[in-house]
């Protein structure tokens, strides 16, 4: 059975945690977080809705310190993390593809794909 993951925070976790190269950790897995490819296709996810967050401050200083002294701009950090999902589905179309409709996500089930469909949290 495939299953259709209603939210998860995986662009959350890969801008965070993997900005230096997110679409290779993506691929070939990460060991803190809740999904990565290999693990999505181990668990028979056929796709879902990736979330695009913007953290608070005090969230990005407490779990990457790295950036706590960035600039906080929430438009630009939603643009970075939908940069992340593109990078992986223009990385490798035959494994994911980001989807705007049924009819796509019904494409990636047929091809074996996963769908990722973005969607915006707060």
């Amino acid at each position: 059975m495939a299953i259709f993951d209603g939210h998860n925070d995986l662009l959350l976790n890969l801008w965070l945690h993997h900005r230096e190269d997110p679409v290779s950790a993506f691929f070939a897995g990460i060991e803190n977080g809740h999904l990565d490819y290999p693990r999505i296709r181990q668990g028979g996810l056929a796709g879902g809705l990736f979330a695009l967050f913007v953290p608070p401050q005090e969230y990005i200083a407490r779990v990457a310190p790295q950036y706590a002294s960035e600039a906080w701009d929430p438009r630009a950090i939603l643009w970075q993390q939908l940069a992340i999902l593109k990078a992986i589905c223009a990385h490798d179309a035959s494994r994911a593809r980001l989807c705007l409709s049924a009819a796509d996500i019904e494409r990636c089930r047929q091809d074996n794909a996963l769908a990722m469909v973005a969607h915006i949290e707060g």
